[in-house]
Parts: structure tokens; sequence; C-alpha cells
């Protein structure tokens, strides 16, 4: 049985328009009310924080470049801070951006201060725009099978040529990975190089899962593993700002709705496509909140989240197309134009620097 694109009785749709509604009020209230900062602290030295009420006054003892650690004492208080390991007085976020090294040796260590009341918008926001997402994926219809007989199913699942080559290529870029991941005792997702590596493995999974191949599908499969050979593969330890537990829920959620999204696109046909918005939307959210905690923010229009929340809004416009027509047609095939460029210009181009060039 397949599923259509027409919404059943769960209100998916107004969850999620209500829930993206709420985002876009949050980021108006981020852009008029927030307030951003940085604090160059040096060891040794004593800054303070000053509100209308409250007051902040931060140490800075120790630094350690190795592991990106500030040793700070907050109001009395001695604590930790490094990336993905914010301190928080009161409203006040306090988290590590950077450090230099004066001439007389001493460290200076360099926190970002944020105060942000759109916080708890965007978290409402974010869950009920969520929840709209999956529910696409729960609460929409299923349509009559038009198979026809048993016959045409077992025909459709036959093991062809492409199907094999699909297979060989899957588990040749799986053992690759799974080497790697040994290697470096973490899953492979840390860089671009990782990520074409685990978006070439998924995507013969999700084109044998569906119980045909296509020559499409090879290609795309294909267009994935050449890359792998002209980039440089030597493993690398994680960064500082990407050890994080959203590390993998927030990566691996991309990597499978992007090899969803692309496969409707290739294919012109919308089955899993809600599922592949569904993990692409998680994955969105996931990097909203992690940036919160790391960077401060938890959306700043940074190149890779530009471009992903244009393939998250494509792939939504899909959903507001008439089923079958040439409009629904095209953003589909727009949707996959723009996983395709995520993927590799933004990755590559020196013309999108940003946030997340660390993981290049």
């Amino acid at each position: 049985m397949s599923r259509s694109i027409s919404p059943a009785t769960f209100p998916w749709r107004k969850m999620a328009h209500s829930g993206f509604a709420l985002l876009i009020f949050a980021y108006i209230l981020r852009l008029c009310f927030a307030y951003e900062g940085q604090l160059a602290v040096a060891e040794g030295e004593t800054r303070i924080i000053s509100t209308r009420k409250t007051q902040t006054v931060i140490e800075l003892e120790t630094f350690d470049e190795s592991t990106y650690t500030s040793q700070v004492c907050c109001n009395g208080t001695s604590t930790e801070i490094r990336p993905n390991k914010p301190f928080y007085a009161g409203f006040w976020q306090i988290w590590q951006s950077s450090w230099m090294e004066m001439p007389n040796g001493k460290k200076v260590s360099v926190f970002g201060i944020s105060h942000d009341i759109s916080v708890v918008f965007a978290l409402f926001g974010g869950i009920l725009t969520l929840l709209g997402a999956w529910g696409g994926v729960f609460g929409t219809s299923r349509a009559p099978s038009d198979a026809g007989n048993g016959r045409d199913n077992v025909q459709n699942r036959r093991f062809s040529r492409t199907s094999l080559l699909m297979l060989l290529c899957g588990v040749g870029v799986l053992c690759a990975a799974a080497w790697r991941g040994w290697h470096t005792g973490r899953l492979p997702l840390g860089n671009v190089y990782e990520f074409i590596m685990a978006s070439a493995a998924m995507l013969p999974i999700v084109a044998l899962r569906s119980g045909k191949v296509t020559k499409r599908d090879l290609f795309m499969e294909i267009l994935l593993i050449i890359p792998l050979f002209a980039m440089d593969g030597t493993p690398k330890p994680l960064p500082p700002a990407l050890q994080s537990p959203f590390f993998v829920p927030h990566v691996g959620a991309y990597v499978l709705g992007y090899m969803l999204v692309l496969r409707c696109a290739i294919l012109q046909k919308t089955d899993g496509l809600h599922l592949g918005f569904a993990f692409i939307t998680t994955g969105m959210l996931l990097g909203a909140a992690w940036a919160q905690v790391c960077w401060g923010r938890w959306w700043g229009f940074d190149p890779k989240e530009t471009w992903s929340l244009a393939t998250f809004l494509a792939c939504a416009a899909v959903f507001h197309a008439p089923e079958g027509s040439k409009l629904q047609k095209s953003l589909l095939s727009l949707t996959g134009i723009l996983v395709l460029l995520t993927l590799f210009w933004v990755n590559f181009s020196r013309l999108f620097p940003g946030l997340h060039s660390y993981s290049r």
C-alpha cells in the first residue's frame, strides 16, 4: 500500500504551519530584543557583566588550548566553560568563543555572551513543527495499491543487474565506513568526506528497501562515490565544537533525510517524501538546539543553515502543489537540486565561509 500526499484526519499540516509561524515570530523577537556580545578575560583577571538587577563576576583562572577549556570562577562558583558546555548566570549564557595569547605569554579567553528571550518561543515552535513533520509520516491516508496482483509485486522486486551493482556499491562503501569508524573510534560523520561516505552508504539501503532499484539510483550512487577518490580522506580527530551529544543525531538525520528526498526527486515520485521531510526537519531543529548551546544563538543564517532552510522550504512546497501536477514535479526537481548544492557546492565553494567551515 502506498502513501498519498493528501492529509488524513491528523492535522499535521496545521500543526507544522503553526509551529513554523511561531519560529518566524521567535526570530523577529530575537532580532528586536536579543543581546549578543563578547568578553575577553586574561588569566588571573576579572570582568563584570552588569544589568539593572543582576551582576555577574567572571574570573579566568586557567585556559587549556588543547581542549579549548576555560577554568573560571563565576560569582564564587568554580566551573569549566568549553565548546558545548556553556555557563548560565541568570538569563545570561556564556560560552567559549575563541582565545589568543598576549606577548607576555598570558592567555586570553574570549567568551560569547547572550541574553535571548526568543529561545522559549523557538522551543515551542520547533516542537510543533517537528510533530507536524512526523505527523505527515504517520497521519497521511493510504491510497489503494495499483499493483494489480501478487505477480506484479514479485516481478518488481526481482533482483536485477542494476540492483546487484547497487548492492555491491553499498557493501563496499559500508565496509569502508565501518573500517573508518573502527579506526577513529566514532561514527564517520565528522566532515564533508565522511558525510558523503555515509550518504553513499545510505542510498543503496533506501533504494533496495523500496523493492525496485533504477539506473538513476545507480547513477546517483556513482556520483556520490567519485568525489571520495578525489578528496583528502585522512582521518582527523573531531574538533571540540563537534564533541557533543547532538553530533550523531543531527548529522545522521540529515543523511537519511537528504537521501530519501534525493531519491524522490530522481524518480519524480512522492513515495517516501514525508519520511525524508521529517528527517530533514529533525536535523534542522536539532542543529538549531545545538547552535544555541554551542554558539549562543539558535539561528543566524550561516550559509549551511540558509541552504538547509531552502531545501526544507522547497520540500514543504511539494506538499502544497496539486498531486501529480507539473508544478509538483518541478518543485520536486528543485528540492533535489538544492540537496546536491547543499552537499557539494556549499561545502566545497569558498564563497560560503561560515561557522560550519571546520567540517570541511
